[in-house]
Parts: C-alpha cells; sequence; structure tokens
C-alpha cells in the first residue's frame, strides 16, 4: 500500500507539472499569437496607407499634368502641344547638347481667313490715363473678344499691345495643312474657303459691335476699332526653344495686317478675295493700297 501510495503521489506531481508546462505554453502561445496579430495588422495598416498615398499621388500628378496640358493649349494649339511633348520624350534620350528641332513642327495652311484688329487713338489715350487703367480697360475688351471666338470658329494667335490677332482655318474652321520643312517656299496660290471666310467677317462684326459697348476710362467714350481682313495662305510655327510663342507667317499675314493699317475707324477692311467669298454683304469699294505688297491690292470697306 505504501508503495502504490508513493507511485500515486509521484504520478499526481508529474501530472501537475505536466499540466502546469501546457498551462504556460498555451499562456505563451495565446500572449505570442497576440503580438504576432497585432503586428500583422500593422504591417496591414502600413500597407493600406501606403497604396492610399500612391493612389493620392497618382491622382495628384494627373491633375497637375492636366492642368499643365490645359494651360499650355490655352498658349498653343493643342497638335502643337502633343509635338511638342514627343520632341521633348525624343530629346530625353538624346545627349544634352541636342536641341528641341521645332521646325518640324511647322506647317502650311490653305484657305485661311487672317483679321487684325487695332484700337483707335489709343497712343493718345495712354498719354491720359493710367497705365493700371489702360491695362484693366484692355483686358475687358479683349475678354469681350475672346468671348465670341468659339461662337465664329475663331483662334485667337495673339495680342500685341492692343492688336489682336486671330485666324480660322489654322486651329478652327476648315483645316487644309501640310507638314513643311523649314526651307520650302509658300506657293503663290491658295486654296479659297468661303466657310472660314464668312466666319471671319461674322466675327469681325461681333468685335465692332463688342467694342461699343466697353467705355474707356476717364474718357468715358466707347472703344473704337479698326479691323482688316484677308484670306490666303500661310506658315504657322514656333520659334526657338524658349518661351513658345505661335506665329503665323507670310505674304497673306502681311496683307491682312495692312488692311487693319490702312483700315477706316468703326469699319472693317477687307481685301477682294475676301469680298470674293462674301459677296452678300454690303461691301463698299476702296483705292487700292500698295502697303507691305509690291502689287496693289484693291480692297473694300464694311461699315457696321
Amino acid at each position: 500500500n505504501g508503495s502504490a501510495s508513493i507511485v500515486l503521489i509521484i504520478a499526481s506531481n508529474d501530472f501537475i507539472q505536466f499540466s502546469l508546462t501546457i498551462f504556460w505554453m498555451g499562456i505563451f502561445l495565446v500572449v505570442g499569437s497576440y503580438f504576432n496579430d497585432k503586428t500583422s495588422r500593422k504591417r496591414f495598416l502600413l500597407r493600406v496607407l501606403m497604396v492610399k498615398q500612391q493612389n493620392q499621388i497618382i491622382r495628384e500628378k494627373s491633375r497637375n499634368e492636366r492642368m499643365q496640358r490645359h494651360f499650355l493649349e490655352n498658349i498653343l494649339p493643342a497638335s502643337v502641344v502633343e509635338k511638342l511633348q514627343l520632341q521633348q520624350e525624343q530629346w530625353s534620350l538624346q545627349l544634352q547638347h541636342d536641341k528641341i528641332q521645332t521646325s518640324s513642327i511647322s506647317q502650311r495652311h490653305f484657305g485661311v481667313g487672317i483679321l487684325y484688329a487695332d484700337l483707335v487713338g489709343f497712343t493718345s489715350f495712354c498719354k491720359q490715363v493710367d497705365p493700371f487703367s489702360v491695362m484693366v480697360f484692355l483686358n475687358d475688351l479683349f475678354e469681350v473678344f475672346d468671348g465670341l471666338c468659339d461662337d465664329f470658329n475663331v483662334y485667337k494667335v495673339e495680342t500685341v499691345g492692343d492688336c489682336y490677332v486671330a485666324t480660322v482655318g489654322v486651329v478652327t474652321g476648315e483645316q487644309t495643312v501640310q507638314d513643311v520643312s523649314i526651307t520650302d517656299s509658300m506657293p503663290k496660290t491658295s486654296t479659297a474657303s468661303r466657310t472660314n471666310a464668312k466666319d471671319l467677317v461674322s466675327f469681325a462684326k461681333a468685335m465692332v459691335w463688342g467694342s461699343r459697348q466697353v467705355k474707356k476710362p476717364v474718357l468715358d467714350t466707347p472703344a473704337l476699332l479698326r479691323v482688316g481682313l484677308h484670306t490666303g495662305s500661310c506658315i504657322s510655327g514656333i520659334i526657338g526653344t524658349r518661351n513658345f510663342k505661335f506665329s503665323l507667317f507670310g505674304d497673306d499675314v502681311t496683307i491682312a495686317a495692312a488692311m487693319e493699317k490702312t483700315g477706316v475707324p468703326d469699319c472693317i477692311h477687307a481685301s477682294e478675295d475676301v469680298v470674293k467669298l462674301v459677296p452678300e454683304e454690303r461691301w463698299e469699294k476702296c483705292k487700292v493700297h500698295e502697303a507691305a505688297v509690291q502689287s496693289g491690292v484693291t480692297s473694300f470697306l464694311l461699315s457696321v
């Protein structure tokens, strides 16, 4: 009996020790599982946060690219922006001393309507009004013109001081385009476009009407325009690699500028080429002007 009791006691002690061992192992496993689960949760949350930050960075980058694209397209035509971006990618793969070849962006346009508009008496007006008021006045006036562009398929090329330059057929309207090399010469003939000329004349009339609604500060008189129109062909492009500026070149561009310079205040001065395409307007024939061209250009006036 004594031996049996001893054996029973030893067995009980072994069982207790085994149970305690199992208990503490269970505690360690539970605690370890808790800390492992906590670490896994932290890693998961960290990954989620990283993915969220990456998506936010991608969205911000896309938004910035869209804004940059929008700003560029307000300065240059969309087709030119695309070509510049493509050339920039090609340039980045070349040596640093290479330059972007902007000559390949040049294009020849046919059937283009070209408009030059200038304020009458702007120089004397600037002498009587402070520069800030002049700037505010020009901004108000050109905002009126800019608001009319989409209504008549007009593309605003630039403003030089008080001169407003616009076209139909280069970026908007009926377009006949041909890529050219910088060494190519302009053809003497071009395809006429009645639609472009008609849109340009309508835009010019709207400009004259709109200018009358804008009053000059201090003087409190309406702004009067001298508008010149011509149609023909031209070459468009940008020059240099900094501060890009979209420009038009060619004899027909020069003639359009001459129409404006030799025009009559508050009237539209157009070449015979424009009149032939839009004969339904009440044109009045003018004398021949030889400004900026070797041969005379018969011109007509349209009172608005």
